[in-house]
């Protein structure tokens, strides 16, 4: 009887530790942050102004492209001339000898522990 008792908790265990391996997302923590490439993206010419959605730390901001904030959100860092742009609804607008350029990535984890993947994009001459 000990046997089939010890055995049948055997299997649970068994099953549960399985189940816990092919459901974990093997992560490191080289996967969290920001990750640079190693040169600039070509200047990305539709985007002309940004609406800042939240700060994000000093001299960068969450903005997005959108009217009503359900398009694409990148993180921007800032220049100069735009620091002070920094609360909710500012507009960030483009001289026009610059262009937003894709400088790498952030990663994060969210609330409910799934990785996500936000552009950097920096203000650069064209």
């Amino acid at each position: 009887m000990k046997k089939i008792l010890f055995f049948t908790i055997g299997l649970c265990l068994g099953f549960a530790a399985y189940f816990m391996f092919i459901t974990h997302k093997n992560h490191t923590s080289n996967d969290i942050g920001f990750i640079p490439f190693e040169k600039p993206s070509e200047c990305l010419s539709d985007i002309s102004e940004m609406r800042v959605v939240a700060p994000f730390s000093k001299g960068i901001v969450l903005a997005t492209n959108g009217i009503d904030y359900n398009f694409i959100v990148y993180l921007i860092a800032l220049d100069d001339k735009n620091k002070s742009k920094t609360n909710r609804g500012d507009t960030i607008k483009l001289n026009q000898d610059e262009c937003y350029r894709k400088i790498g990535t952030y990663t994060y984890i969210n609330d409910m522990e799934e990785y996500k993947k936000l552009p950097v994009l920096n203000i650069m001459e064209k």
